[in-house]
């Protein structure tokens, strides 16, 4: 029995269980406290399909990023793509999609519609998010930085800021379980774009590059047996 387990040891194919430590920052309905939220659903099911363990800490964003590239977590379990970041972070492919939408006060619906009309206004932010390239890259007006959407949602409705940018999905989650501020507030029809969610992983993690293979490999059956699809309406996707 040793013997076969010293030759199994030796095989570069062998991989011993492992368990991932991902940085979770609250996201409703994609990441939640306690390993809750669509996203974790989806990675944990794609990560146990290669044997990988998930275990998720939650932090607000900024530190989830910042001890992701320190090496305190293993990587980030739902984060958007750019250039910078994946200088800093493995990422894996697309496992996910977000629309990209701004909610405002329904009294300022007629008059805010899209980019150009958010001159000068006061525009509430994650601390942190990489959003869209156009609006990231837009400096005609000022950003209102918050740890969470949520509160960049309650500072909306308390009339602290103008408009709040985020996922569709994200923003119509919050206004159903805050009726009473919902009646006021109003998602404008057109997006500023999609983006897609990813894994990523500290480099430094061992096996970083065959787990996100087996992951992205997971992520492509997951779609073809219809798995996928269920976990994302379970959610509320």
């Amino acid at each position: 029995m040793r013997a076969l387990l010293s030759l199994l040891l030796l095989l570069p194919s062998f991989v011993l269980a492992q368990t991932l430590t991902l940085a979770v920052d609250p996201w409703p309905p994609f990441t939640e406290k306690n390993g809750k939220g669509v996203a974790t659903q989806v990675v944990r099911a794609a990560l146990k399909r290669s044997g990988v363990t998930l275990k998720t800490v939650d932090v607000s964003w900024d530190k989830a990023w910042e001890g992701s590239v320190a090496g305190r977590y293993d990587g980030v379990l739902a984060i958007w793509f750019d250039a910078d970041r994946a200088q800093a972070l493995q990422f894996s492919e697309p496992y996910m999609l977000n629309r990209l939408v701004m909610v405002v006060r329904k009294k300022d619906a007629t008059v805010i519609k899209g980019l150009p009309d958010l001159a000068g206004r006061r525009v509430g932010v994650v601390k942190g998010y990489a959003y869209h390239p156009e609006f990231d890259a837009a400096a005609n007006f000022p950003r209102v930085e918050s740890a969470s959407l949520s509160v960049s949602m309650g500072k909306l409705a308390a009339a602290e800021v103008e408009v709040v940018v985020d996922s569709e999905v994200a923003i119509e989650h919050w206004l159903r379980r805050n009726p009473k501020s919902a009646k006021q507030l109003a998602i404008l029809p057109d997006a500023l774009g999609e983006r897609a969610l990813y894994l990523a992983l500290n480099r430094d993690v061992p096996n970083a590059e065959k787990i996100l293979g087996d992951f992205n490999a997971a992520i492509k059956a997951m779609k073809a047996d219809g798995s996928l699809r269920k976990l994302l309406h379970a959610g509320g996707k």
